[in-house]
């Protein structure tokens, strides 16, 4: 991902890696979410497939994006939220697992200071 973001200027917020797919949210500052994209899934299925010897696409499905409006204001501290809470809703660990990771960006958004007590 970090590699992803270096060569495309995105500015990564927030993302979450389930089974089979996916989520992201970032900030695309130049007109190259089509091809960053691209690049990405093909990057990663074929480090996969070198890596456990197989072959042919990695995710499946399509693809979607979704604008947000008020990109530093509560729409995207919203869109990081569900974001980082999907792994709770589909069952693969209690909510309280990921809200490091909420809290984090929430600090970073809202720019103020995370109490790690209050976690």
């Amino acid at each position: 991902m970090g590699e992803a973001c270096g060569k495309t200027g995105w500015q990564l917020h927030a993302w979450c890696l389930m089974g089979k797919h996916f989520h992201l949210v970032r900030e695309t500052p130049q007109a190259n979410l089509v091809a960053g994209r691209g690049w990405l899934l093909g990057a990663c299925t074929g480090r996969f497939n070198r890596r456990h010897r197989r072959r042919g696409p990695l995710l499946g499905g399509r693809r979607k994006a979704q604008h947000i409006a008020g990109r530093s204001g509560a729409d995207l501290v919203t869109a990081c939220d569900s974001v980082h809470l999907n792994p709770a809703r589909a069952g693969l660990g209690r909510a309280a697992r990921w809200a490091m990771g909420r809290a984090r960006c929430r600090s970073a958004l809202l720019k103020a200071p995370v109490d790690d007590r209050q976690l």
